[in-house]
């Protein structure tokens, strides 16, 4: 004996967006880590001696709480301020070298910083100093891809910045 069925064209049309909706879903939420995409580029680290020279350049705007992503990192410093989903920038470490620190100047704006690692390390800076900017200080790095969210200490400010790599 043979069944056979039809499903009404409406209901198929849902069903079928459905589908399409949560593997487009799937699909943003994956390539971040897996690309290594970031809104102002890759900073490669090839050799302790070889840090880059100068700074790289971009600017704050987001809304997203970097506290979602983690609310203390691994030393227990608070992670706090806005930045864009997507991080900022991305260090490539090419070689396993001893510590560094990353620092943002800004010009006076009250800037924080997340430095995520491959393997879920979190670090979080703020006022470094006596200043506004951030910094981080990183340990005997491994080689990977440290992402990068230089945020703003409120949501949506906008400073231009300059993070230096000491």
């Amino acid at each position: 004996m043979k069944y056979s069925f039809s499903i009404p064209q409406p209901l198929y049309q849902f069903a079928l967006r459905s589908m399409m909706s949560m593997v487009a879903i799937a699909t943003l939420a994956y390539p971040v880590a897996a690309q290594q995409a970031s809104n102002f580029g890759v900073i490669t680290l090839s050799s302790p001696s070889q840090a880059p020279q100068g700074a790289t350049r971009g600017h704050t705007q987001g809304s997203v709480p970097l506290a979602s992503m983690a609310r203390h990192d691994s030393q227990g410093n608070m992670c706090v301020g806005f930045a864009e989903s997507e991080p900022d920038h991305v260090l490539n470490v090419q070689d396993s070298m001893g510590a560094i620190a990353l620092r943002v100047d800004s010009n006076g704006g009250d800037t924080t910083l997340l430095v995520q690692a491959e393997n879920g390390t979190i670090w979080c800076g703020d006022d470094a100093g006596g200043s506004t900017d951030a910094r981080v200080q990183i340990g005997n790095l491994t080689p990977g891809n440290y992402q990068v969210w230089v945020g703003s200490f409120d949501p949506g400010v906008r400073y231009q910045y300059q993070l230096h790599v000491d």
